[in-house]
């Protein structure tokens, strides 16, 4: 595991600070990849030097197991991994352990996977399924949802329009991660200004996914959420930082919301 996780700090002062461990169960021809990141709100200043808060991930550690290796073997490296203690933080307030966040990608493989993960770890998760459309994420139960991709994306598409992702390039798979994020395209309808990102067929995006959720669940509005400001998309992190409703409308395809 990574250096860099010997690093992360053991308490926490914010319940919005969180270990988040994000995995894409890799179907016969692609990786189980996860990633380990760290989200916290930041304080910002916008240009009419007004206070914001806005969620930042830093990207700890990036993983991808051999191809073919079985889900015995992914389900005890998850295990291995969430039950780490460097991933646990010690709330400053009440001083218990808190665990990491774990999320799992069971559209490719099924349900029946990752109910034998669930049976291993010993703890609930959550699950989500990646699905056509643009429509909202779909609450199934308590830990179970499903995302449009291009939903999904398109947070993190913003989330680096607005600075708020950190990927050390020290990271064994900076590189990779980088090239599967430069395989995405954006799609903007000059009629709506709406942005649409999806990534090129045929390539493999086992590590944005896992980057793209650990932003997508870190930016939803939770309870206890009042006093945060979460961005998900382009124009409301512009409009936020200050800027002109005509350089927002100028720069987005469409008119600015207020």
């Amino acid at each position: 595991m990574a250096q860099a996780l010997d690093d992360l700090r053991k308490w926490r002062d914010n319940p919005h600070h969180k270990i988040i461990l994000s995995v894409d169960l890799g179907k016969r021809r692609d990786h189980t990849a996860f990633s380990i990141s760290e989200t916290k709100p930041e304080p910002r200043k916008n240009k009419r030097q007004g206070n914001i808060y806005v969620m930042t991930v830093t990207v700890r550690d990036l993983q991808q197991l051999p191809l073919n290796t079985d889900y015995t073997g992914v389900a005890q490296r998850v295990h291995d991994v969430f039950w780490d203690d460097r991933l646990w933080l010690r709330d400053s307030a009440s001083g218990k352990s808190v665990g990491p966040t774990l999320l799992v990608d069971a559209g490719g493989v099924g349900d029946a996977v990752a109910d034998d993960l669930a049976k291993d770890l010993g703890v609930p998760f959550i699950r989500y399924r990646l699905v056509r459309g643009t429509a909202q994420e779909n609450k199934h139960s308590r830990f179970d949802y499903t995302v449009p991709r291009t939903i999904m994306f398109q947070q993190l598409y913003a989330a680096f329009q607005s600075d708020r992702i950190r990927i050390p390039r020290h990271l064994k798979h900076t590189k990779t991660l980088l090239a599967e994020l430069r395989g995405l395209q954006v799609e903007r309808n000059e009629e709506t200004g709406y942005i649409r990102v999806v990534h090129r067929e045929n390539e493999h995006d086992d590590l944005a996914i896992c980057v793209a959720a650990t932003n997508w669940w870190a930016n939803r509005k939770q309870k206890g959420t009042r006093r945060l400001r979460l961005i998900n998309d382009e124009r409301t992190a512009m409009r936020l930082m200050g800027y002109d409703p005509g350089f927002i409308a100028k720069h987005t395809g469409g008119a600015s919301r207020k």
